[in-house]
């Protein structure tokens, strides 16, 4: 039968990527075609290509998910781990897969000519397929880099970006011109909105948010905020910064009209547009309370960072009577909060505060409508709470927050077998014996938007599991990979042993044992290449369970450690 010959060239456009493979990492979006006729190809729709880490600086992880054709031929994720990059060329190894939807294994290589060049990437593959006899299989995808940098982190995060001189009305009476300075894209009493009337607009005076050249242990920047409380004729005024608007509206510290908002009506000056999904709230604060004593409980400063939808918000939220229950008006809107309260420490130094994030998964909340979020820092976390005089001030300074989205797995089952999962380990081996029919993989993600790709290498029997970060888009770096390999049927006695000539290897207890009459030269790699270990010694501790490919002399065997 003849040979069929069907074309993989996949084309991206990314922005200038320079240096090592790492630097090539990153999700690709455009159209995939199958060129079975080069004059006119077959759309299979729009895809997006990710690029990962690999084991080491030269090597990137391809990965095209869910890759079917001609209608009935399904090949899964195709996911190919450390692939080479020299000088911005893709090696063109071969990669053995189990593609379970064929029942067999195909393979895949890169085909002449892949490689990243003035801002385009060009990967050929080329999928052989024994079933198809022997098809090489070419297609073509043609694409930008996502390169989304916004929505994933509040704006000026670390008050390091302009610091604005700004204006607006305050006093008692709510008509005295004041001034002060506010970072981009932040904002104070200086510009909140005030109420008419003796009392509405007395926190208003300009004076308690300042630009501070004091900055956290080991930060790259040269700034912070800092904010202050200050005593207004009765009642103290809580230092108050946020990223949406300040309300002035009652007399009574605790009413709710005396608020923070995302006033969507105004464009971008009084709110911070938002798209992703975060699992905790990480700052760094310096906080003193007025009197200096930290075991007060009434001396408590407060973080809120509220993610809701394109509808207004406010904090405190206010409330509305239904069938006799006072319910927030805000049910509908809220997407996920992360608040707190918190102490100052000794010596009041610098202390990171980590907040996770809460999600509201009622019916009437969509969390797909996420648009902005709301994030407020307040000198106590009760409203008129904290200094009591007009002689000294609760202060505190802030720098550096960040929004952390996991990417890890927070479980793991191989078949019927749970895998113990260990902090900073990647590589697991598992009692699980292979078989091509019933092997499956349970992977789950220990972030809210984080998502897992899980590929099988059944020739070599591993298995490579890929979790994203939920702001994979913005910072394609933060994605971690986990190998598996399994177990073999393996003769009883010991763990594993295997006799090439003079030369016998066997472990147990971890422990590598070489038999030889001879002076021996060992070298111990793991499966994805990397060298582990090269010695003179006939017994070596290996320094995790899986399997690993020993050269004893020139002679290489494979050897799984329990």
């Amino acid at each position: 039968m003849n040979k069929k010959t069907i074309s993989l060239t996949i084309m991206m456009c990314c922005f200038a990527l320079l240096g090592i493979a790492q630097n090539y990492t990153g999700a690709y979006n455009g159209d995939l075609f199958l060129v079975l006729d080069e004059t006119n190809p077959t759309n299979l729709g729009n895809k997006t290509i990710d690029i990962y880490p690999g084991s080491d600086e030269s090597k990137v992880t391809f990965v095209l998910p869910d890759f079917n054709f001609l209608g009935s031929l399904d090949l899964g994720d195709i996911v190919l781990p450390d692939v080479t990059v020299v000088e911005g060329n893709l090696s063109t190894d071969n990669f053995p897969l189990y593609i379970a939807g064929l029942g067999e294994t195909v393979q895949i290589r890169m085909g002449n000519g892949s490689n990243f060049r003035d801002n385009i990437l060009s990967a050929n593959l080329i999928i052989t397929i024994p079933s198809l006899d022997n098809a090489e299989v070419p297609v073509t995808f043609e694409g930008g880099r996502l390169s989304t940098t916004e929505g994933y982190q509040v704006r000026n995060s670390g008050f390091e970006g302009e610091w604005e001189s700004v204006s607006g009305v305050g006093g008692i009476m709510g008509n005295t011109q004041i001034t002060g300075t506010e970072p981009m894209h932040w904002n104070s009493f200086v510009t909140a909105k005030v109420g008419s009337g003796f009392g509405l607009a007395m926190a208003v005076n300009g004076d308690q948010l300042k630009e501070s050249p004091l900055v956290r242990p080991g930060s790259q920047g040269t700034k912070s905020a800092l904010i202050t409380s200050k005593w207004q004729l009765i009642v103290p005024a809580n230092g108050n910064l946020t990223t949406g608007r300040i309300n002035c509206g009652s007399m009574s510290a605790a009413d709710a009209l005396n608020n923070n908002e995302s006033a969507v009506e105004n464009g971008d000056d009084f709110l911070c547009p938002f798209v992703g999904s975060p699992d905790s709230l990480s700052v760094w604060v310096k906080y003193q309370p007025a009197y200096g004593d930290i075991a007060n409980d009434s001396n408590t400063a407060g973080i809120k960072a509220i993610i809701h939808n394109s509808y207004r918000y406010q904090d405190p939220e206010d409330s509305v009577e239904v069938d006799g229950v006072m319910i927030s008006k805000y049910d509908t809107v809220k997407v996920a909060q992360a608040i707190t309260g918190y102490k100052a420490v000794e010596n009041f130094d610098w202390q990171r505060i980590s907040i996770p994030f809460e999600y509201f998964d009622g019916e009437l909340t969509c969390k797909d409508s996420t648009k902005y979020i709301l994030v407020s820092f307040s000198t106590n976390i009760t409203p008129g709470g904290g200094k009591s005089d007009d002689s000294v001030a609760d202060s505190i300074y802030i720098d550096d927050l960040e929004l952390i989205y996991n990417s890890h797995l927070s479980s793991l089952t191989v078949g019927n077998e749970t895998v113990e999962l260990q902090n900073g380990v990647y590589d697991y081996a598992v009692n699980t014996v292979y078989d091509d029919e019933t092997l499956t993989i349970e992977a789950v993600a220990n972030g809210e938007g984080a998502n897992t790709i899980v590929g099988f290498n059944r020739q070599d029997k591993t298995a490579t599991i890929i979790v994203r970060g939920g702001d994979f888009a913005a910072n394609p770096d933060n994605a971690s990979i986990y190998r598996i390999s399994f177990k073999t049927e393996i003769p009883t006695g010991v763990d594993y042993e295997q006799e090439a000539g003079s030369i016998k290897l066997f472990v147990t207890d971890r422990i590598l044992h070489v038999e030889s009459d001879s002076d021996v030269t060992v070298r111990v790699f793991g499966v994805d290449g990397r060298t582990i270990a090269i010695s003179n010694d006939k017994e070596m501790t290996l320094p995790y369970t899986g399997i690993y490919f020993v050269n004893v002399n020139g002679t290489t065997q494979k050897v799984v450690a329990y």
